[in-house]
């Protein structure tokens, strides 16, 4: 076990006991925010299997897909605020938190805004989030947050890791302003394999070298599902 998982594990069960008095009755509703990697439904419906094999009471929430699987996943978005296309995050939650209603939101967000994007500068992605955060607790802060930092891409080392290694402080402030906001290290918990080029040969984890095929799915399930299950209840 990585020091890094042991961290936000630890994180994720103090949430427990801060969080759960705050849940409505159940079933939990959860809201997987992000981009085109929470878009993708197979990491999805592995977490939903998981879950439901161990007999807790949820429902994914968001504008996105159908039951059971619901999301807020928007391929292309960024954190926002910016002004690139097709949009982001920040500029969108204000319709759809009220409307989804979430007790735990999980956030996986940031790619797009080191891709070269045009309207976007990667150099602010830290201060993005720190105002993303702050909008999303306002409309939604009886929620637990479980914000990821950026997966790993195939194709370069260290990418977004200026975002990545400022997360932990970010959340860090939010928590000492009495917010339900965890830092989950999934860059560094989901091992994902690179393979060869092109990235779609058996072997790797990806598709294309940043989205992730069905090895991928099931391994981002898995680390989402060591943060979401102590906060359920069977």
């Amino acid at each position: 076990m990585t020091p890094a998982f042991v961290h936000t594990t630890v994180a994720t069960l103090a949430a427990l006991l801060l969080g759960t008095a705050a849940f409505a009755a159940p079933p939990v509703r959860i809201m997987q925010l992000g981009d085109s990697l929470t878009a993708q439904s197979d990491a999805r419906e592995f977490l939903h299997d998981q879950l439901t094999a161990d007999g807790f009471a949820f429902e994914f929430v968001g504008s996105k897909g159908g039951a059971p699987f619901r999301h807020e996943g928007h391929g292309g978005y960024t954190i926002g605020p910016d002004d690139s296309k097709p949009g982001s995050l920040f500029s969108n939650i204000d319709q759809w938190i009220p409307a989804a209603n979430p007790d735990i939101i999980t956030v996986l967000v940031g790619n797009n805004d080191y891709n070269g994007k045009a309207g976007v500068n990667p150099a602010t992605a830290p201060e993005r989030m720190t105002a993303f955060l702050d909008r999303l607790h306002e409309l939604a802060p009886k929620a637990t947050i479980l914000v990821s930092s950026v997966l790993k891409i195939a194709w370069k080392d260290d990418y977004a890791g200026p975002l990545n290694r400022a997360l932990p402080d970010i959340v860090k402030k939010q928590q000492a302003a009495g917010r339900r906001i965890y830092f989950v290290d999934l860059h560094t918990e989901v091992d994902l394999v690179k393979g060869e080029r092109p990235y779609e040969k058996p072997g790797g984890d990806y598709i294309d070298g940043t989205h992730l095929n069905v090895s991928g799915g099931k391994k981002l399930a898995d680390g989402w599902y060591a943060h979401l299950k102590p906060l359920l209840k069977p």
